[in-house]
């Protein structure tokens, strides 16, 4: 596994590139209001060893956390969303896919071995052109934090996550143009 932390703009960014032979990847919800009650650590309890975990999760105006998560033994945090402009990042046998699928029994009918699913905000990028989002997506035009995950041709994984609270931020434009 790579890391670079750099300072893009206004903004401290931490990038992590690793093949899926180096091990697997991680995903965790982060819910203000409950994060000490959620304390399930799927990733050990299977014997896996990680070499690096995003926050894949974002907020409501409201705070309250929006978007699924579901691992390969059952376990499902957060229900997944109805809503169209949701995409659900599947990671699959090394690969990352992406669906516009959100029922989730749909879901694991079509992949039966998904390591973890998780409900996203717009796709940034697709085939290496920038993807026309045609979704209303909540707070894309301000600066908020961001993180991204994708998959280079060569099937390396790449994460990307960023300050947005202490530091500027980015809009979904200015991700786009980073991924």
């Amino acid at each position: 596994m790579k890391r670079i932390d750099k300072r893009i703009g206004k903004t401290d960014c931490t990038i992590f590139t690793a093949n899926p032979s180096e091990g697997i990847l991680g995903a965790k919800m982060q819910d203000p209001t409950t994060v000490d009650k959620f304390t399930y650590d799927w990733h050990t309890d299977r014997g896996k060893t990680i070499v690096c975990v995003l926050n894949a999760n974002f907020f409501n105006n409201d705070r309250t956390v929006v978007g699924g998560v579901y691992t390969d033994n059952g376990f499902i945090r957060n229900p997944f969303s109805t809503h169209k402009d949701f995409t659900t990042m599947v990671y699959q046998n090394g690969i990352i896919s992406l669906d516009k699928e959100n029922n989730i029994d749909r879901l694991k009918a079509s992949y039966p071995s998904a390591w973890f699913m998780l409900q996203l905000g717009p796709v940034l990028v697709k085939d290496g052109a920038i993807f026309k989002d045609t979704s209303n997506f909540g707070h894309a035009k301000s600066k908020n934090p961001r993180s991204f995950i994708g998959q280079k041709a060569n099937g390396d994984i790449v994460m990307f996550a960023t300050d947005g609270r202490s530091d500027e931020g980015f809009t979904i434009k200015e991700l786009q143009q980073i991924a």
